[in-house]
């Protein structure tokens, strides 16, 4: 979607897991009065269809996402990712540095870097304890598609009512909402 603003930043958006461009609908209209946007699916992800070869892990997304970028035109842009897309956009960052201005996500679940000298709040350390806990813990649908990826892929795409109850489990049972 190109802005009203020819000079606009254009900002890319990348979805979480099992989601979609739908996760954006509630701020495509705020962020277009001032910024292009360009909302892809993952591959394998929401509208996208399926993943024909292996190997699209977040390092080989990014680098699609520089290409289509390219290919619109952006020579300079912003990312943002939430969930599976947060790995996506820092990626990014690091695979085409010279054209995004800046990355935000809104889902990281690592520690910085501690050659990096950055120092948490004592609130931030409690944030990242309970990522451990839950990291350590687990829920069933998270342990299954670490372990069973592809099996659990063959699964979900031959029965529309499983892929509806897989997501549904995961959102009832899932870090989110907390509950088990």
């Amino acid at each position: 979607m190109r802005s009203a603003r020819p000079d606009a930043l254009a900002l890319i958006l990348t979805h979480g897991r099992p989601g979609s461009f739908l996760e954006f609908l509630d701020v495509v209209e705020p962020l277009f009065r001032d910024f292009h946007l360009v909302i892809p699916s993952i591959p394998g992800y929401g509208f996208s269809g399926p993943a024909h070869e292996r190997g699209w892990d977040v390092v080989r997304v990014a680098r699609a996402w520089a290409e289509l970028m390219r290919r619109l035109g952006y020579e300079r842009y912003g990312a943002q990712g939430g969930d599976f897309g947060s790995g996506i956009s820092l990626a990014l960052g690091a695979v085409a540095p010279e054209q995004v201005a800046g990355v935000h996500v809104n889902h990281l679940p690592t520690r910085p870097d501690p050659a990096a000298g950055v120092t948490l709040s004592p609130s931030d350390e409690a944030r990242l304890d309970k990522v451990r806990q839950l990291m350590a813990n687990r829920p069933p649908y998270q342990a299954l598609q670490a372990t069973t990826p592809q099996t659990l892929g063959y699964a979900l795409t031959d029965s529309p009512v499983g892929h509806l109850a897989w997501i549904a489990e995961g959102s009832r049972s899932g870090p989110i909402s907390g509950r088990r």
